[in-house]
């Protein structure tokens, strides 16, 4: 994960950057501590992706998105309305 580039997300996708390809896994929780979506990506590429979130069940709320790759994590709080 570039370490000067957090998760972008909004309502419907979340998109990172990382510096290698490989497995990355991302996780969105809430302001309570409860995981409330992990996404497994088997084959992430080098540069940016994009992931479908699907967030209609989950409230107006401060969220703290995480990615994790090649043993390196990085996330950022955001408020979704």
């Amino acid at each position: 994960i570039k370490k000067s580039t957090s998760p972008g997300v909004d309502r419907n996708t979340i998109s990172f950057e990382l510096e290698s390809a490989g497995e990355a896994l991302v996780s969105v929780t809430n302001s309570s501590g409860v995981v409330v979506s992990c996404i497994q990506i088997p084959h992430a590429m080098k540069g940016i992706n994009r992931i479908s979130w699907d967030s209609s069940n989950a409230p107006a709320d401060r969220y703290v998105v995480s990615v994790e790759h090649h043993g390196s994590t990085n996330g950022k709080s955001v408020l979704l309305k």
